[in-house]
């Protein structure tokens, strides 16, 4: 991990890519086969909404995903 909020992709900013890599995970939990912790932004223990959110409130202004 970057260190950097919502960087769920490790390049150390906070894109598009970083949403694309979080959804096919949604819903995985912590032990799971596919549970990407740099997505559990909340590290509530399972990749959901919640951090879908933040890391698109994350992204840069004016960016589209």
């Amino acid at each position: 991990s970057s260190g950097v909020a919502g960087d769920v992709n490790g390049d150390a900013v906070v894109t598009c890519q970083d949403l694309t890599t979080t959804r096919p995970v949604v819903g995985k939990h912590t032990g799971q086969p596919g549970f990407l912790p740099t997505a559990d932004i909340d590290h509530n223990g399972i990749i959901d909404i919640r951090d879908i959110s933040v890391i698109a409130r994350l992204l840069p202004a004016g960016s589209h995903c």
